[in-house]
């Protein structure tokens, strides 16, 4: 990549226009996978929403079914490899 040879900041200490717009493209990038549920605290909002209609409709199969995704996520999720403290310690 360009900013990997050349820097993110130039010869006088600032910081590139490629390195401004990568820090804009990058945070609008969050901002997004955060809107459309893929990160693992909006979709976690998503489904209480989901769920709550389901509730609220009486809808008791959609319920069951937002329930066994919920299951089935964590499940997933503490099934995983647990991440090394060494690499995320500050010490």
């Amino acid at each position: 990549m360009w900013l990997d040879e050349q820097g993110m900041f130039d010869e006088d200490g600032e910081q590139r226009g490629a390195s401004k717009m990568l820090d804009k493209v990058e945070s609008r990038l969050a901002k997004l996978r955060d809107q459309l549920g893929l990160t693992p605290r909006s979709l976690g909002q998503l489904l209480a929403t989901a769920a709550g209609v389901a509730a609220a409709m009486g809808d008791a199969a959609s319920l069951e079914a937002l329930q066994a995704e919920g299951r089935s996520i964590l499940a997933a999720r503490f099934s995983a490899d647990p991440i090394d403290d060494e690499e995320t310690s500050d010490e």
